[in-house]
């Protein structure tokens, strides 16, 4: 007959159980199931654990190291796990363990409560028993130092039910276990009554771990009685102050932590952790745009100093047609009128107009006007140009000097604060600047024979809208050119005038026709 190894998928391994001292027993056999261990929650030791079922009830951990490490010859075993045993390990030799490592924590580190309540379940009596049994049926898990001893012990164990192989359970490890029979009884009732010195040692080492937990209970109250809940509340509790020796440092330590939260009071509640985080972010995004704007005026301020060093360059090689190079762009030729230095000035303007940032404009719009006092008397007179740039010029400055459009009224960018955005420095500088041109553009129409005749054909051609601005139908032909002399910075001085004192404008009255003086 066929015998069998495998019973759902188990490996059956029969084993002899020691002959009995009695007379007339017939030697047993029992026979252990063997699998891999696959629980339904695996953990690392599952790979090289083995299962095993029906243990013989005096199986010890001793017994099944013999069974796989020697009888077996398969592999060595780490650890072995019975059914519904405690891995807690009572004894004398626990206590005197847990209280030496309580001591030893100490100095290393703080212990929590349930660390040492922990330590305190497995102060135990000393047992009375000096070898546990199983209940019959019982199983247990063995696991291996690694997978492949494991795996040796499975082969092994077929191969000796294949050629049934007798194995005595125990045999050669019956002096290293306690007697079972009659003896185990008497060694019971003689542990039932264990010395006075023994029960003493026991007794203390609990007492020492039980102070500790209720010390250590306590303090983590205390603590907990001083931070905030989830609600950043505090709860008053009636009881002794932290103030005795015993407790000097847990009062140092919450005199620190009471002093850092003193120092942010202002999040205290959730409400004003929101509000700040809100004032943060904000701040961040209007710096943001602060630089933002800071680096486009910085891109449109270098593109300002190309077109003013264009054309200082121009101004340079003035009257130099003759001589330069026809193949040239014509924006890098030198200057013949004052007309085409007008021009490339009066688009400068218009852009400085358009950027909206008084920071730019004001330094750069004086530079342009001490241009224009510069490079006047070194053309022939252009009337209809030059007054048309000044015009424009006067216009700006009398807008940036009241914060509001010269001839709309409405409010510029920049000047919403309501603070003075041109300093007094520039003020001076501006009236000054204003003087300078009345003279030089007196000085210009002297030095000049007559009207330019292109401009005076630009002007009836061309440019009929600006009769209404130059007053041609107001004021008869010859006398137009003065009366425009005469309105040179007129609304720049004026503000300046009443601000800065007596405007002190140049204005010579042979030059201005007798019907508007009597006006």
């Amino acid at each position: 007959m066929k015998k069998t190894v495998e019973i759902a998928g188990y490996t059956v391994l029969p084993l002899r159980l020691p002959p009995s001292k009695c007379k007339g027993i017939k030697p047993a056999t029992h026979y252990l199931y063997l699998q891999p261990h696959e629980p339904r929650i695996p953990d690392a030791d599952t790979p090289r654990s083995l299962f095993i079922v029906n243990v013989p009830i005096d199986t010890t951990e001793l017994h099944l190291r013999h069974l796989f490490g020697t009888q077996l010859g398969a592999g060595r075993v780490e650890q072995v796990r019975f059914e519904a045993v405690s891995t807690k390990k009572g004894g004398m030799a626990t206590a005197h363990s847990m209280t030496g490592s309580v001591s030893k924590s100490k100095k290393r580190k703080r212990v929590t409560a349930d660390e040492l309540q922990n330590q305190l379940d497995g102060i135990r009596l000393p047992s009375t028993w000096d070898r546990e049994l199983q209940k019959s049926g019982a199983h247990a898990v063995v696991v291996f130092v690694d997978k492949p001893s494991m795996e040796a012990s499975i082969k092994a164990a077929k191969k000796a039910a294949k050629k049934d192989t007798e194995i005595v359970w125990g045999e050669g490890i019956e002096d290293r276990l306690p007697e079972l029979g009659l003896q185990r009884y008497l060694n019971h009732e003689e542990a039932r009554y264990p010395s006075r010195a023994e029960l003493l040692r026991t007794v203390n080492d609990f007492m020492t771990v039980f102070e500790a937990v209720a010390d250590a209970r306590k303090k983590e109250q205390a603590r907990r009685a001083q931070e905030p809940d989830e609600d950043g509340f505090i709860t008053v509790t009636s009881g002794p102050k932290l103030t005795s020796v015993a407790h000097e440092d847990e009062a140092k330590e919450l005199v620190e932590k009471q002093r850092k939260k003193s120092q942010g009071l202002g999040d205290f509640y959730r409400f004003q952790s929101r509000e700040k985080r809100k004032e943060r972010q904000n701040e961040l995004l209007k710096k943001f745009d602060e630089d933002k704007k800071k680096l486009e005026e910085m891109k449109k301020r270098k593109g300002r100093i190309r077109t003013i060093l264009t054309i200082n360059r121009r101004h340079a090689k003035k009257f130099s047609s003759a001589i330069d190079d026809h193949a040239q762009p014509a924006s890098e030729r030198g200057y013949e009128s004052f007309k085409e230095v007008a021009k490339d000035i009066e688009g400068l303007v218009d852009i400085l107009w358009v950027t909206g940032t008084p920071s730019l404009q004001i330094p750069y719009l004086i530079s342009l006007a001490v241009y224009i006092n510069t490079y006047l008397p070194e053309y022939p007179f252009s009337p209809k140009a030059t007054f048309r740039l000044l015009q424009k010029l006067d216009s700006v400055f009398a807008s940036l000097l009241t914060g509001e459009d010269a001839d709309s009224g409405a409010p510029l960018p920049g000047f919403g604060t309501g603070r003075n955005v041109v300093s007094m420095t520039e003020k001076v500088r501006i009236k000054s600047i204003a003087e300078t041109c009345r003279v030089a553009v007196v000085e210009a129409r002297e030095q000049s024979d007559g009207p330019n005749d292109e401009d005076e054909d630009d002007l009836s051609d061309d440019d009929d809208d600006m009769d209404d601005v130059f007053g041609a139908e107001d004021y008869p032909a010859p006398g137009r050119w003065e009366m425009e002399t005469a309105r040179v910075y007129e609304k720049t001085i004026q503000l300046l005038g009443d601000e800065l004192g007596k405007a002190g404008g140049f204005c010579d009255t042979d030059l201005v026709p007798e019907n508007a003086l009597s006006g």
